[in-house]
């Protein structure tokens, strides 16, 4: 099941009536990104049928916004190219209990904000054979019972034909180490037509029917316009088949960086049985510095924007996430209108050899505590420099 991709930004600005003058700017921010512009057919319909706020929202994640950059950000943000290559350069084994299998480059479409744009601005697809790799990826699962979850990503799994996905599920899958399968996707945005394929969702169901073995899908809406008739319909054939979905935004500038965007995308999520995951800080991506938000910003939107939730809604954990873990953002003190300290978990951290030395005794859950200066901070390392602290630079 293939999508109709649009990768011409001229016929793609002509079809969706860009002024001459959003036009001009778009194609500029577009040349200062290292991201190359694709479009589903169904994306581009989308954006056809909103007006307004929403119509500019949906245009950002594909097209970067035309503001200003406040800092400069670095190709690899999250480490996966560095933490890759002391294994493959498609297995990532960064945390104890979780592997990344990087399936290859290609996606439906092209998230202008995406942390991976140093990989696929390079290429959209590894030359290694799928088999080959999956070969090594479940020899690496069988070595390693510590092992017990495995994260499919990209590019985008979902893109892979059904049957190369069903052989690779079902490849790694087999050693009883590995319990829990993600599987992250854009796709349900992008095309979710996809996900109502007879053959993948009958392999779902048997999958998750098999004692000990899950499946799930974490889901990258942005903004709640995503969650069209035809996601909907995807959904339910999904939960039909056993698999639990999961929602994972990222907080970004022009996209969803307001309380009432941010609230509705959560309602929706409990509407249409989605879980709460994570809500992310956008990761400093260099290229597109314009889509972040400065830390207390992002904070206040999420702590005002859950007052508006009922519990079961308000789930979604928010996480700075960093070459050395992922961060929980836990508050401001004395308070979020004069944050003169930062209170962070963390969630996750990786295994020791990773971390610098003066951040070795860290352990995942401990609390870490920092000196803050607003308006400045828009990701971990601007907060470890500010406190003389070990950071990444690009």
């Amino acid at each position: 099941m293939k999508s109709n991709i649009e990768t011409n930004f001229d016929s793609f600005a002509k079809r969706i009536k860009l002024s001459d003058q959003e036009k001009k700017e778009r194609t500029d921010s577009l040349r200062e990104s290292y991201m190359p512009f694709k479009v589903t057919e169904h994306y581009t319909k989308l954006i056809e049928s909103e007006s307004g706020l929403s119509r500019s929202q949906l245009l950002n994640i594909i097209l970067p916004p035309t503001n200003s950059k406040p800092f400069e950000g670095r190709f690899d943000p999250y480490a996966n190219a560095k933490v890759r290559k002391e294994n493959t350069h498609y297995i990532q084994h960064k945390y104890l209990k979780t592997l990344l299998f990087h399936i290859d480059d290609f996606c439906f479409a092209n998230c202008q904000f995406c942390y991976k744009v140093g990989e696929i601005r390079v290429e959209e697809k590894t030359k290694e054979p799928y088999k080959k790799k999956l070969e090594k990826v479940v020899n690496y699962l069988n070595q390693h019972p510590e092992v017990d979850n495995i994260l499919l990503t990209g590019g985008d799994p979902g893109a892979k034909p059904t049957k190369q996905l069903v052989d690779i599920l079902e490849q790694i899958s087999k050693p009883d180490n590995i319990k829990t399968i993600r599987f992250a996707t854009k796709g349900l945005s992008f095309d979710p037509a996809r996900f109502q394929d007879p053959e993948l969702l009958l392999y779902f169901k048997r999958l998750n029917e098999q004692d000990g073995k899950r499946i799930n899908i974490i889901a990258q809406y942005n903004h709640p316009s995503e969650i069209d008739q035809e996601s909907q319909k995807s959904l339910r054939m999904l939960q039909e088949s056993g698999v639990q979905v999961y929602g994972q935004p990222v907080i970004i500038k022009g996209v969803n960086d307001n309380v009432d965007t941010l609230t509705e995308l959560q309602n929706k999520f409990l509407e249409n049985n989605i879980q709460p995951y994570y809500l992310i800080q956008f990761m400093p991506v260099k290229g597109v510095e314009q889509y972040g938000i400065p830390l207390e910003e992002t904070f206040r939107i999420v702590a005002e924007s859950k007052r508006k939730l009922n519990g079961l809604a308000k789930k979604g954990v928010l996480i700075a996430p960093h070459d050395w873990g992922k961060l929980e953002i836990v508050g401001l003190s004395p308070s979020l209108e004069d944050p003169k300290r930062i209170l962070l978990k963390w969630h996750q951290i990786v295994t020791p050899n990773y971390l610098p030395q003066e951040l070795k005794d860290f352990k995942a859950e401990d609390l870490f505590e920092l000196d803050f200066k607003p308006k400045s901070l828009f990701c971990f390392d601007h907060l470890l420099e500010h406190n003389g602290l070990p950071h990444l630079k690009q």
